[in-house]
């Protein structure tokens, strides 16, 4: 490409952009897009990472702890879990929206565990009709993971159970 034309082709950039900008009307939306869509972008991004922040962190009810400290112990040691004391009636509890998921280990999980039989572990948790429903119910299928990791490794029975909304539990395996 010459010299000429390079010096044409600005000429009629500058006639296009000086008649570009005369135009309000086409004016208007390209101003809004420069303002409103980089707000936009970032309102959306920091949803998101709150809603991240959410789901990384889970308080899981256990009630038994003293049943299977090893296993408690494992539980806390994990990123974003905080391990609380669970209610007295558990099953109330998670039907009635005060808690996502709480855990119940019997009594005999130990004696079990120790002669290498399945120990069973009862997860009671509410799960939400729609797979985006909730932010918890991603943090309560993240804990029924590790559960289900530590059923496949053939020393613990765990038992999942869901509160339907007919005020029964059903037992999902």
């Amino acid at each position: 490409m010459n010299a000429r034309a390079l010096r044409q082709m600005m000429i009629v950039c500058r006639k296009e952009l000086r008649d570009s900008l005369r135009d309000r009307r086409a004016l208007f939306p390209i101003a809004l897009a420069v303002l409103i869509y980089p707000a936009l972008i970032a309102l959306m991004m920091n949803r998101i990472a709150g809603r991240q922040r959410q789901a990384e962190e889970i308080t899981l009810p256990v009630v038994g702890r003293e049943n299977a400290p090893a296993l408690v112990d494992w539980l806390s040691q994990q990123s974003g879990v905080r391990i609380v004391n669970g209610p007295a009636d558990p099953e109330q509890e998670v039907r009635e929206g005060r808690q996502s998921v709480v855990v119940i280990i019997p009594r005999e999980f130990a004696e079990k565990f120790r002669v290498s039989r399945p120990a069973p572990v009862k997860i009671i948790a509410f799960v939400a009709p729609s797979l985006f429903a909730s932010v918890k119910a991603s943090a309560t299928s993240r804990t029924s993971a590790w559960f289900m990791a530590l059923r496949r490794s053939g020393r613990f029975s765990v038992i999942v159970r869901t509160p339907s909304p007919f005020n029964s539990l059903k037992t999902v395996s």
